[in-house]
């Protein structure tokens, strides 16, 4: 679905990939880094904090898109943590995140849950969210894919807007 949503926004603005920087916060096994890489991006950062998620990708790409994944650089840790110093030094053109769906905090020594658990009161998406005006370059998009559900303990557009209201953030739903 959120290649989908990619491939229709690419179509309206054909520039919006190509030659540009991108993050891919929560990598998982690369799939939208792959798609990013693809699509003429110039460079891919991908951080997650599931311990196997950057190997995956590295090697998803390596075996999968070998004439780009040179341009893929990954790094494990939480959130914006994950970034060392020299990536956060030029703010990303464009960036994706696939939000954990639960909102629960995740057990101790289970890292495999933050794929499906953001923490008490999403505090994954939180964090996401505020950070994202400082590294997030001028007039550019980040894209957010929650889960559309209203029920207790899953991510809803008002969760979400209520999660922006005193961010310098505008929180659009998607196609």
């Amino acid at each position: 679905h959120f290649v989908g949503v990619l491939t229709a926004l690419q179509a309206a603005d054909p520039d919006l990939i190509r030659a540009r920087r991108w993050l891919d916060m929560g990598v998982g096994s690369g799939i939208l880094s792959g798609y990013l890489l693809e699509q003429g991006a110039a460079a891919v950062v991908g951080t997650d904090l599931h311990p196997a998620a950057v190997p995956n990708t590295e090697f998803n790409l390596r075996s999968h898109l070998p004439e780009v994944a040179t341009r893929f650089t990954g790094y494990r840790g939480d959130v914006w943590e994950a970034l060392p110093a020299s990536e956060r030094d030029q703010p990303f053109d464009g960036v994706v995140c696939n939000a954990p769906l639960f909102d629960m905090q995740p057990r101790p020594g289970h890292p495999e849950d933050w794929q499906e658990q953001a923490g008490a009161g999403f505090s994954m998406v939180r964090r996401f969210l505020e950070g994202l005006s400082t590294h997030l370059a001028p007039g550019r998009s980040a894209y957010l894919r929650i889960h559309r559900a209203d029920s207790e303990g899953i991510y809803s557009l008002r969760h979400l807007a209520e999660m922006v209201a005193d961010l310098p953030l505008e929180a659009r739903p998607a196609l």
